[in-house]
């Protein structure tokens, strides 16, 4: 180890291994500093930097986060990578084959941002800086100087509905060594630094964000709103469309979710994203935001396609745009207009009785009906999809499948998240070779799978992966997601609010009389894994285990037993087992009874009081079945 001039102790990795917890330690003084050496184009908020996650080609931003404070880092948008500390980041981030390579990029790091700050000492515990909102009438005019930025090249102010001020968005506009263009946008609010003194600082004020002008909405209530992506295209835009009022979340497409958009309510609503991709992304996701703030009606500004990349409001102030220019190309180019909901819709008793209402036709009797939503689950490798991959054959081919059958082909899409895509093809080769009949018409058996896509998949609890897969969706009488966890990173599974997105997503697929199967884990006690509250709106919940006598070399041998079984009766709803076998190529399925004695020896063990648990492991069958057959005795009045 050796000491350079700035008293940095720099490590021979040729010939040492790294002390990791010591170069962590170290580099958190100074984790800002070099979180901005690596990825200028990242900004803080509050304790989190945040920048778009560079492994991925959409450069999807807002959720890759590293907090500063705790090293705690995650992208939470797609597949849910995380971690702690600057070292297994730069691993990430740099995609280096081992943590070695990671901490002597931490280490040059940290040596090159002591260099270039030697002067500064670091502080392992930064300052408690707690802004003030709003901006209090006597603080002094904002006077806030990055350290190698300087002076901002402009300020933003953002304020409540009354005019307050609460905040500024500073922007820096400058040239990299190379020549080329860059940008820097950080929070800078009014702050109490403690010990009774106050001062301008780059910290954001707490969520939900205010958009911009929103004092100028609160008093322009006539006024169509026009959301920008970002403060400079926002107050470019304002200065030509006088007769509307123009706003944008703060950071621009960053986080629009963080912000709050209530002041849309019953407001009509342009949305004008930059002209590439992610301006796409962020009109759809500002639509659905307004939307669900009950904007009267949202239309989105469709760019023609010769314009400039990158192209925004203001691109056209810069240009000279005239005020009807701009306003002749906001109305001529606007697109996609959505109109909120008109209102509850109620009816008499007797008016619905005399309604002529068509009953739900089976997709797959008796467990998967016309609007019907349905689970799937069972633990890791047991075969969920195989069974998911049996079910979408079956339907589109108006085939049985084990004991359930479909009366006519119908339109299915499967969203696969997991399976790699050889895998997939074998399996589906297999279940075409036993089956011996093809889909009606090609389109009748559709897959989106996350392994041939040429960008990463959104998550399926955000309203951009619900929009995208609902523009999939024409005609399509069955969607099957396999599976929850890979298709929706983002649900905490025991958090109830966590899965209201998908609720709601749920109940409008059903309106669009789309029947939806959902493929799940169990949990440790044999049920759906996460809250009950997944399983209000589901019709049928079905679970695959394994009998007690398996054998791994029986490959795909499990149990089929309902836990939920909304409309099924009898004989259809008793338990069955089912196993796999290979035979030429063709996936062959055996679909057996579990036998009749089983009532008598769990009646028998029932009345000896013993536990669910210990019948099922008495009899050999799992303890859901025997939960499922004592329900089923008890209501019979046979127990």
């Amino acid at each position: 180890m050796v000491k350079n001039m700035n008293n940095v102790i720099r490590i021979d990795f040729s010939n040492t291994k790294p002390d990791f917890n010591q170069i962590n330690e170290d580099a958190m003084s100074y984790a800002e500093d070099i979180l901005f050496h690596w990825l200028p184009d990242g900004i803080m908020e509050g304790e989190e930097f945040i920048v778009r996650n560079p492994t991925r080609i959409d450069k999807e931003s807002g959720s890759f986060c590293f907090n500063v404070r705790s090293g705690k880092w995650a992208d939470f948008a797609e597949y849910g990578d995380k971690g702690i500390g600057l070292i297994s980041y730069a691993k990430y981030i740099f995609e280096f084959d081992s943590m070695v390579n990671a901490a002597k990029k931490v280490s040059d790091a940290l040596i090159a941002v002591r260099a270039k700050n030697h002067s500064k000492k670091p502080s392992k515990q930064k300052p408690e800086y707690n802004p003030i909102v709003p901006v209090p009438s006597d603080a002094p005019p904002c006077d806030f100087i990055h350290s190698e930025l300087g002076k901002p090249t402009k300020l933003y102010a953002y304020h409540n509905a009354n005019g307050d001020l609460l905040m500024y968005e500073a922007r820096w506009e400058y040239k990299d060594d190379d020549g080329k263009k860059q940008k820097q946008i950080y929070p800078i609010s009014y702050c109490d630094l403690g010990n009774g003194k106050r001062g301008w600082r780059s910290k954001a004020i707490p969520k939900p964000y205010p958009i911009y002008n929103l004092d100028l909405i609160n008093d322009e209530q006539d006024a169509t709103i026009i959301v920008c992506e970002g403060s400079k295209s926002a107050h470019a835009a304002q200065r030509l469309l006088l007769d509307f009022v123009c706003t944008t979340p703060l950071f621009g497409a960053q986080s629009p979710e963080r912000s709050d958009w209530s002041a849309l309510k019953n407001r009509e609503v342009i949305v004008w994203g930059d002209n590439d991709d992610a301006g796409k992304k962020f009109a759809q996701k500002v639509k659905n935001l307004a939307l669900s703030a009950g904007a009267k009606s949202v239309s989105i500004l469709a760019i023609p396609k010769d314009f400039p990349v990158k192209w925004d409001a203001a691109d056209a102030r810069t240009e000279g745009w005239t005020k009807k220019r701009t306003l002749d190309f906001v109305l001529n180019n606007r697109q996609e207009i959505s109109e909120q909901h008109k209102g509850l819709k109620k009816i008499t008793l007797d008016d619905f009785l005399l309604k002529d209402i068509k009953p739900r036709e089976m997709i797959l009797a008796p467990i998967i009906s016309e609007k019907g939503a349905v689970m799937i689950h069972a633990y890791r490798g047991i075969g969920k999809t195989h069974i998911a991959l049996g079910i979408a054959y079956a339907v589109a081919t108006g085939t049985n499948f084990l004991c359930w059958k479909a009366e006519k082909p119908r339109k299915v899409l499967l969203v696969d998240g997991e399976m790699p895509e050889h895998a997939l093809q074998m399996r589906l080769r297999a279940l075409k070779k036993a089956n011996g009949n093809k889909p009606e018409q090609a389109d009748y058996f559709q897959i989106i799978a996350r392994d041939f896509q040429d960008e990463p998949m959104p998550s399926l609890n955000s309203p951009e992966g619900q929009e995208m897969v609902n523009n999939c969706l024409d005609g399509v009488d069955l969607l099957i997601l396999d599976n929850l966890s890979t298709l929706c990173p983002d649900i905490k599974e025991n958090d109830a609010d966590s899965w209201s997105s998908m609720q709601g997503w749920l109940l409008q697929l059903r309106s669009r009389n789309i029947a939806v199967l959902i493929v799940h884990h169990s949990g440790k006690g044999g049920l759906q894994r996460g809250t009950s509250r997944k399983e209000d709106i589901l019709d049928t919940v079905i679970t695959l285990e394994r009998p007690k006598d398996y054998s791994p070399k029986e490959g795909a041998r499990f149990t089929v037993t309902y836990e939920k079984a909304r409309g099924i009766f009898g004989a259809e709803a008793e338990p069955f087992e089912v196993e796999l076998e290979m035979v030429d190529g063709k996936a062959v399925w055996h679909c057996t009874p579990i036998i009749d004695g089983v009532a008598e020896r769990i009646t028998q063990l029932s009345k000896e009081k013993k536990s669910v648990r210990k019948i099922g492991d008495e009899i050999g069958i799992p303890a859901s079945t025997v939960q499922y057959r004592i329900k089923k005795l008890k209501s019979e009045a046979k127990l």
